[in-house]
């Protein structure tokens, strides 16, 4: 995938006193923008850009790039800068960039408004310090860093072998679920000026996360590639934990009757059911809203807290004696074999492990299905967790970082 540098600001601190020196870079005209000797964008995406105003000595370098989408650009005191920059007196140079304590973007409308599938640029940014000689030229490479993450799903190979309560018949869809509706433009910083990682726990991101910000009835499932924001909060509930919300197909192997009793067992050959005695049989249509759909049960309990791992072609709260204890547990219907899934992005080199770092790609691979499960999308949204470990997708999960090589900003100062 190619991404694009549709403009970028440069922006040089004075190590010791934190205070902004120059500021310099490109629009997204392919202007330059500050004190800019040259400007050489190249065809491989990569662009040198020179100056002359640096001062030699220790500065602390920040890099932001392709974040006029968010925004025009605007001038104050001077210094262009754009209008969504929530840190004015650290870019104007009135304040050090120490004091810099939560610069954030706020994403209208949810990741999706933004960033679509396969979007060609996003946010990028990089931060480093660098110590400039006086009177030669220095030449700096910079690479910069996403600051958004990528999600893709897919089904591994053999999946239905390795189900031995049903399958996953068709290939899922899925949509980016508790994602955070703000990111960092920069590390977070302390007051010594150490560069630390975002922590979305802290006060000032309390109330950030919805349910699913990018997630209503007017936008299609999509199978392609969504995009998180960076999410490290310190202790993950359901509600701020990002993940998948899936939706897939399952087919349970063996079915049973109202009295879970008379078991019929599928056929993959045939594509049917058949009973013990060999007789090919059909799931009942129950008509909801004038239409029709083919439908299996399950018992879960009302509190929510597990579920059964047998499936019911007949409602088995419809026999005058059921054999589950009623007080407890009920009866749910799953029509057309759909059902939703819940799934934690995971990245075993963060603490905790369902942290979603920045310049991330979840490439999420289904490997095995070993029950439905959440009969409604609402379940799956709202459910405190998921009811019971039959009813999870065991997932494997890789993890591709691609690097900025190819779209690195060569600096010469």
């Amino acid at each position: 995938m190619d991404f694009n540098i549709t403009d970028f600001r440069i922006y040089l601190f004075n190590s010791s006193t934190g205070l902004l020196e120059t500021m310099f870079g490109m629009d997204s005209n392919g202007t330059d923008v500050g004190p800019v000797s040259s400007l050489l964008p190249a065809a491989d995406g990569s662009v040198t850009i020179s100056t002359e105003e640096a001062l030699s000595g220790r500065k602390d370098m920040v890099v932001l790039a392709n974040l006029e989408i968010f925004g025009t650009s605007g001038s104050q005191g001077g210094t262009d800068r754009p209008e969504w920059l929530t840190y004015p007196e650290v870019t104007l140079g009135v304040t050090p960039i120490s004091d810099f304590k939560a610069a954030v973007c706020t994403i209208p409308g949810g990741v999706s408004t933004l960033f679509p599938d396969d979007a060609a640029t996003v946010p990028m940014s990089s931060i480093r310090q660098v110590t400039l000689q006086p009177d030669t030229e220095n030449i700096l490479e910079i690479s910069l860093e996403r600051l958004i993450s990528r999600v893709s799903l897919a089904l591994g190979e053999n999946l239905n072998d390795m189900s031995p309560y049903g399958y996953i018949e068709k290939t899922p869809s899925y949509k980016a679920l508790s994602v955070a509706n703000e990111f960092y433009l920069l590390p977070r910083t302390g007051t010594d000026g150490i560069w630390t990682t975002p922590l979305y726990s802290l006060p000032d991101h309390t109330g950030k996360y919805s349910d699913a910000p990018d997630y209503n009835d007017s936008q299609p499932y999509r199978t392609y590639t969504s995009y998180v924001t960076e999410n490290r909060v310190a202790v993950n509930t359901p509600e701020n934990t990002t993940g998948l919300l899936v939706k897939a197909a399952f087919r349970p192997i063996v079915l049973y009757d109202g009295n879970g009793q008379n078991p019929w067992r599928w056929d993959e050959s045939s594509r049917s059911y058949f009973d013990l005695d060999g007789n090919r049989h059909s799931l009942p249509d129950e008509s909801v809203d004038g239409q029709t759909y083919r439908t299996y049960w399950r018992l879960w309990r009302k509190d929510a807290s597990e579920a059964s791992v047998n499936y019911y072609y007949e409602d088995p709260a419809l026999k005058a004696d059921p054999f589950f204890d009623t007080e407890l547990w009920e009866s749910v219907p799953y029509r057309n074999f759909e059902c939703w899934y819940r799934i934690f992005l995971e990245d075993q080199s963060q603490t905790p492990a369902t942290s979603v770092q920045r310049n991330r790609w979840f490439d999420v691979k289904i490997t095995s299905c070993s029950g439905a499960g959440y009969p409604t999308e609402d379940g799956a949204i709202d459910s405190p967790s998921v009811p019971d470990p039959d009813s999870n997708i065991e997932i494997g999960i890789t993890f591709k970082v691609r690097d900025w090589e190819d779209n690195d900003i060569p600096v010469e100062l």
